[in-house]
């Protein structure tokens, strides 16, 4: 089982701007630890925002499909909700961005997105 100290650490190896990230994220909140909700939400709008410039994209994609698969209820409720939900934000902001990341999602960070989406669209779920 994945806990999210783990997942920081493996995107921090993949995603050169995760360490920034957590330093921002970490000024934000103190003197109190900042929330994986908020860090996760702050490195789905960076994949976004950087999507055609990432070269390993695939790795991160893997990373975050195995969060949902294997991580803690923690880890698996912040990738969704911070990290997925980010990402499909930044790309309503920019359209034609999530042309560029949804083919790479895995079977269930597809699935989360999806639902997302519609609930966002329609207001239900």
């Amino acid at each position: 089982m994945i806990d999210p100290q783990v997942f920081i650490d493996k995107m921090n190896d993949l995603h050169p701007r995760t360490s920034a990230l957590e330093a921002e994220v970490s000024e934000e909140f103190h003197p109190h630890p900042p929330g994986i909700n908020s860090l996760c939400g702050r490195i789905g709008w960076s994949i976004s925002e950087n999507i055609d410039s990432i070269e390993n994209a695939a790795d991160i994609f893997q990373l975050i499909e195995e969060a949902l698969s294997s991580g803690t209820d923690e880890l698996r409720n912040a990738v969704a909700t911070g990290l997925i939900e980010a990402m499909i934000s930044e790309s309503d902001r920019h359209p034609g961005k999530w042309s560029g990341i949804s083919p790479r999602l895995g079977p269930q960070s597809a699935a989360y997105a999806e639902t997302w989406i519609a609930f966002t669209e329609t207001g239900e779920m």
